[in-house]
């Protein structure tokens, strides 16, 4: 019967009224957890914002013959190269963007609009090139913006056909497209894809036969030995036990002790990759054109690479191409709440909206455990018996002061009272408010000045403001609660899968970003704290500050708090001689390189003179695009090592050259006053969210 169904409907290829509809919620949906950050779920809709992905609905089978059908909105194309919009039928891969697939896309290229039925290979692009291809109806359509289209594609074998049609239902576009020669056919799956068209998907629904089964790739564990670094610590060594540890010595300084039981200080680099980054607006990175075209392959480009980072004084790696998981101390940043927070109100705090800095996800979420694993086993699975894998960070800059970014930490508290009344967030706001006020609503009625009849209508408030120190108190708590039920979930899901590695916290965006109680609950549940810190160095005083405050207080402020070690996971000093035009983005501006050296040994000094200071990584390996990241993360800056020609930048690299050889004789040397300039660093405006 379901047979005769099937045919009926692919004979006919117009509204799939047999059709499966699928859900829509995103924990249904296989998309790279890195990758999340630009989609987002909301109710029956699903977002796009940009980048190049497929998001994969796991609840549909693989099979040979397949119908599939998804509505379309393209809202904005954000590139000058080929972008497109996509219901598609994929292979199975490990990987998700590595999938083969049929697309049957909304293209927009060299200025025109135009749909495209293809066979779609990242890593072979010559497949396309294989296919006989025809369009029957609407060789001449052009797509609109902000119009809706119903895009229906059936694939059978090594045929693909594809139709487009207007919202009432007028075919607009046909055609098809055959596999040539010998290439064989593959089981597929329902998918949507898009590239730099950034666009709303609806009413995904699909039918399917002749069901097939594939095979399940298995995990290939990462054993390599270990091999010290050149630059472990001569004053203190400990107990090899084959994986990284931290330890405190017994004058009170904190070490990373190494599989081999070597301490040592982590001099790192963030965004050690080949790829550098990828320009939305040119469709590539300049940085991997030019190193492809210089070196050929990636063996080539590391091997070159490796030596240099080596020589500067290098070890280890906050964020690395896996192809140094077996050569290099690297960590893995698993994003696990900010990709949960683009799943929709219920699943987060504060939504990611686009950029770093705007999520906080809902850690009361019944399904967040879940996640967390997900994201653990889709980074980390080959690496957990790896020596080479310090640790995990969870996320990256999460929203700890709430949708009002309040500095005194009650944020979060009145944005999970502005939440829906049955948000599972606001729900453990009510019981705290219950358990807090003793379950006496006449207590909590004097204490807020408010006139509830029971604590059943808290979930129905939508303010309580505060109006004196006991009020900020109260909300301040909460803050605790919200992060100890991120913390502990997180530490406790994740050790279940793999309690040999270092839990290092969620790289706060500079000390400021977070309040007290989440650092307190940061070093109650974490082995290292982490945080992103770009400091000011006064020139004039040579002294290094925080905004207004000097640095060594308000770290020393926070270890005390946190009572665990520390490391900097981003830091870096820019500087206008580059090129770039350095607008956007944190950090200091000063005029030439040899300031930028100045600074960055200031700093570096500094840190490596604080008992707790565990590590510091320098952001990043190779300078931002000129045209920018994309138009929600418009950097474009100097943070480079090298620029984006490969080319090291002498003074900043002959600097840790000289300070990170013998970390015993830097500390040693202590922090040195600085040379004389003719000129002062230019403070220009950080990075502001768009």
């Amino acid at each position: 019967m379901r047979k005769l169904l099937f045919a009926a409907f692919c004979g006919l290829f117009c509204v799939a009224v047999n059709a499966q509809k699928l859900t829509i919620d995103a924990m249904d949906w296989d998309v790279p957890p890195w990758k999340l950050i630009y989609w987002n779920w909301k109710g029956d809709m699903i977002r796009n914002t940009s980048g190049g992905t497929y998001a994969v609905h796991r609840k549909t089978p693989f099979a040979k013959s397949y119908v599939a059908e998804v509505t379309v909105k393209p809202m904005e194309t954000r590139s000058v190269s080929r972008s497109e919009a996509a219901v598609a039928l994929v292979s199975n891969a490990p990987v998700n963007d590595k999938r083969r697939g049929w697309h049957l896309s909304l293209v927009e290229e060299k200025g025109k609009k135009f749909v495209d039925i293809m066979l779609f290979d990242r890593y072979k692009p010559d497949e396309n090139n294989k296919l006989i291809t025809k369009v029957d109806v609407g060789s001449d359509f052009q797509w609109e913006h902000n119009k809706k289209y119903r895009l229906q594609l059936k694939v059978d074998g090594k045929q693909a056909e594809g139709k487009v049609f207007d919202e009432q239902g007028r075919l607009l576009w046909s055609g098809s497209a055959e596999m040539a020669g010998e290439t064989k056919p593959f089981p597929v799956k329902f998918g949507i894809f898009t590239t730099a068209l950034c666009s709303e998907f609806t009413s995904p629904n699909a039918i399917w036969n002749d069901f097939a089964s594939v095979e399940k790739f298995k995990v290939k564990k990462r054993t390599p030995k270990y091999k010290s670094a050149a630059n472990v610590l001569k004053s203190y060594s400990s107990k090899a036990t084959g994986f990284f540890r931290v330890e405190q010595d017994k004058s009170g300084r904190w070490h990373f002790i190494d599989p081999n039981g070597k301490a040592m200080f982590a001099c790192g680099i963030d965004r050690f990759y080949r790829g550098g980054r990828f320009c939305e607006a040119l469709g590539y990175s300049p940085y991997l054109k030019n190193v492809t075209e210089k070196f050929g392959n990636w063996e080539n480009w590391a091997k070159h690479t490796r030596k240099r980072v080596d020589s500067w004084g290098f070890n280890y790696a906050s964020t690395a191409d896996e192809g140094f998981y077996d050569q290099f101390p690297f960590s893995i940043n698993l994003c696990v709440g900010s990709s949960f927070a683009t799943f929709g109100d219920d699943y987060d705090i504060c939504p990611y909206l686009g950029h770093v800095g705007s999520a906080l996800p809902n850690p009361f979420h019944p399904r967040f455990a879940e996640w967390a694993k997900v994201c653990y086993l889709y980074w980390a699975a080959a690496d957990i018996e790896n020596p080479y894998y310090v640790g995990y960070f969870c996320d990256n800059e999460l929203r700890w002061r709430g949708a009002n970014f309040n500095p005194n930490g009650t944020g979060v508290f009145d944005t999970v009272l502005a939440k829906h009344s049955k948000h599972s967030a606001k729900a453990a706001l009510s019981e705290f408010l219950k358990k807090r006020f003793d379950n006496d609503i006449s207590k909590f009625n004097s204490f807020w000045n408010t006139k509830l009849k029971s604590f059943d209508e808290i979930p129905n408030l939508k303010e309580l403001p505060h109006k004196n120190a006991k009020h900020i108190a109260v909300k301040q708590d909460f803050l605790e609660v919200v992060a100890e039920k991120y913390y502990s979930t997180i530490s406790k899901a994740l050790r279940e899968i793999d309690p040999n590695h270092l839990f290092m916290g969620n790289r706060y965006a500079g000390t400021h970003s977070a309040p007290p109680q989440v650092w307190k609950m940061a070093g109650k549940y974490c082995d290292v704290v982490t945080f992103n810190q770009y400091p000011l160095l006064d020139f004039e005083r040579n002294e290094l500050m925080l905004g207004n405050t000097p640095l060594k207080g308000e770290f020393d402020r926070m270890a005390a708090i946190c009572k665990r070690p520390m490391m900097i996971t981003e830091w870096s000093y820019i500087s206008f001689d580059s090129g770039l035009n350095n607008r956007r983005g944190a950090g200091q501006r000063v005029n030439t390189q040899q300031e930028r050296a100045i600074a960055a040994e200031a700093f570096l000094r500094q840190v490596l003179a604080m008992p707790y200071m565990i590590g510091m990584c320098w952001y990043q390996f190779t300078d931002d695009p000129k045209l920018g990241v994309r138009k929600m993360h418009p950097e474009s800056c100097n943070y480079g090592l090298v620029n984006e020609q490969d080319e090291p930048y002498k003074e900043l690299t002959e600097m840790f050259t000289r300070v990170q050889k013998d970390i015993d004789a830097s500390r040693a040397e202590g922090v040195k006053p600085m040379l004389p300039l003719n000129t002062a660093g230019a403070l220009y405006k950080w990075f502001e969210s768009p």
